[in-house]
């Protein structure tokens, strides 16, 4: 239409091009979560949920390992960072650690 909230043919492009990436990226995950039907079209919201859930089941195995092998892991990650002369990570990580903590963990050293 014409007048102030006309959208240019520009806006327009843009609009396609992310409608275009969106489902790209929805067809991603229907390849990668575990419980997508593969078959006929697929509910966004059931996407989104099926990947928050695997998501959820990913950290939960994570956690598990680093709880059993972690601070061992870490104890040898930080000694080695002291002889080198970096920061220390600070590892109070442990089998009695909480799920966030881990976590936590993770991310910050995830980010050095």
């Amino acid at each position: 239409g014409i007048g102030p909230f006309a959208e240019t043919h520009g806006e327009k492009r843009l609009k396609k091009l992310t409608k275009m990436n969106v489902e790209i990226e929805f067809k991603k995950l229907e390849k990668i979560v575990p419980g997508i039907k593969s078959k006929g079209e697929v509910e966004m919201d059931e996407v989104l949920s099926l990947t928050v859930a695997y998501i959820g089941e990913l950290q939960n195995h994570l956690v598990g390992r680093v709880r059993t092998h972690g601070e061992k892991y870490f104890r040898k990650l930080n000694s080695s960072s002291n002889n080198s002369n970096n920061s220390k990570l600070g590892c109070a990580i442990s089998e009695k650690s909480s799920k966030e903590e881990i976590i936590r963990f993770l991310h910050k050293i995830s980010q050095k």
